[in-house]
């Protein structure tokens, strides 16, 4: 087997199989540098790039995800950083499911290439996937606390962002069962004083609080998180206004 089919397979990546792209197949250049991203070989892509400088370039015509995806995927640090030297509009560039690099290294808790990939173009954090998720949505859902903490220190007006469903980046980390992700979003709006999120209800109608009271959590925990909230009179007396 070939060695970038062989790591694809060890490694999980399931989701391109180089071979099947008949452009990727028939150039030994863009093969090889599937396979440096495949392996985080920052070294091999150095080397292709010196030999050919629109390499990066001509993986726009495969088709398939292109290197930085992959590479963004399984944290190559190194290779990330060289291709956004050489081609900052690839973070930009979107995978067969409608993803950034951006999204596949928040989803897999790669903090250092999130950071390399704000630093090339801060904006990517507003991108949104085809279901309306931002790198906020997708490290709350996963519970990916370092880049939800990279995100509210430097990026705030993010948590106010909802996907198509109407939700909240509290909703989805109470939906997927991540109460670290959801007590550090608490803790942030508390902090700033921004209750009204608590309030937003998604497209099937359930608010922050309405999750809170509803979840199979432990008793002590979910009072606690009312009890916290409540216990401001102004949040108070709106809760029992649209509730």
């Amino acid at each position: 087997m070939d060695v970038s089919l062989f790591e694809a397979a060890k490694s999980g990546y399931n989701k391109i199989m180089l071979y099947d792209h008949q452009e990727i197949a028939r150039n030994d250049d863009i093969k090889r540098l599937y396979t440096a991203a495949l392996l985080g070989n920052a070294g091999d892509l150095t080397q292709l790039l010196n030999e050919n400088i629109d390499l990066l370039e001509d993986v726009l015509l495969t088709r398939a995800d292109t290197p930085l995806h992959i590479a963004a995927r399984f944290g190559h640090l190194n290779f990330v950083r060289i291709v956004l030297i050489h081609k900052p509009s690839l973070a930009w560039e979107l995978d067969q499911d409608g993803f950034t690099a951006m999204n596949l290294a928040s989803e897999n808790g790669h903090i250092a290439v999130v950071k390399e990939l704000l630093a090339c173009d801060p904006l990517l954090y507003k991108h949104k996937d085809r279901d309306g998720r931002t790198l906020l949505h997708c490290a709350a859902t996963h519970g990916r606390l370092l880049i939800l903490h990279e995100l509210l220190t430097n990026f705030v007006d993010c948590v106010g962002q909802v996907t198509a469903r109407g939700e909240t980046a509290l909703h989805l980390a109470l939906k997927n069962n991540q109460e670290e992700a959801f007590s550090m979003l608490m803790d942030w709006i508390k902090q700033t004083h921004n209750q009204r999120l608590m309030y937003l209800k998604d497209k099937s109608g359930n608010s922050v609080l309405n999750l809170v009271q509803s979840k199979d959590m432990y008793e002590k925990k979910r009072d606690f998180y009312l009890y916290d909230f409540l216990s401001d009179p102004d949040s108070y007396v709106s809760y029992n206004l649209i509730v």
